[in-house]
């Protein structure tokens, strides 16, 4: 990060990390990576990969790094070779797909609301607050509605739900659009 004139570290971005998680138990966090950029080590590479498993990204978009003609790091020393990149990026998808797993399978047994983007075929998808998606069976709900949904069960890149009633003022009013689904 210093030698891409980075202001902050991977020390300040776990304290902040933490600081939010303690305020927002829920909340989730993505970020982009960049992976060979020149003069990264295996050393280097090898704590990145850790600071991953500290972070607990629910994704991270990770890509090699590409030389950009004019550009400062075009001239660095120690250009890392385009195999070793790809390696890399692989190996941070890899880590990252477990870690996701994990966190979607702490999802299961929590109620969640989601907001409803696309109803096709009977089954609703959305988002939770810290993004989430959601799939879920669902009668009479549309687009941009906010449901309280079960999560069930859940895969590597998604959960699945069904939609539950909180309490009695989350209930919809008997014979509304609502009461059928719930």
């Amino acid at each position: 990060l210093a030698r891409m004139k980075r202001k902050y570290n991977t020390r300040m971005a776990l304290e902040a990390m933490e600081r939010l998680r303690a305020a927002m138990p829920d909340v989730q966090f993505t970020t982009d990576m960049i992976a060979g950029f020149p003069g990264e080590t295996e050393e280097e590479f090898a704590e990145t990969l850790e600071f991953i498993k500290k972070a607990k990204f629910l994704m991270i978009h990770a890509f090699p790094y590409s030389r950009r003609s004019g550009t400062l790091a075009d001239t660095m020393p120690d250009q890392v070779a385009e195999q070793v990149k790809k390696a890399r990026v692989k190996q941070i998808t890899e880590l990252q797909e477990d870690i996701r797993k994990g966190i979607l399978q702490e999802q299961v047994g929590k109620v969640l609301p989601v907001l409803i983007e696309t109803v096709a075929n009977g089954i609703a998808n959305g988002h939770t607050p810290s993004f989430i998606e959601v799939f879920f069976p669902c009668n009479g709900f549309s687009q941009a509605e906010v449901c309280n949904v079960k999560i069930t069960k859940s895969d590597n890149d998604k959960c699945y739900g069904e939609i539950v009633a909180i309490n009695e003022s989350s209930v919809p009013e008997k014979g509304s659009k609502h009461a059928e689904s719930i």
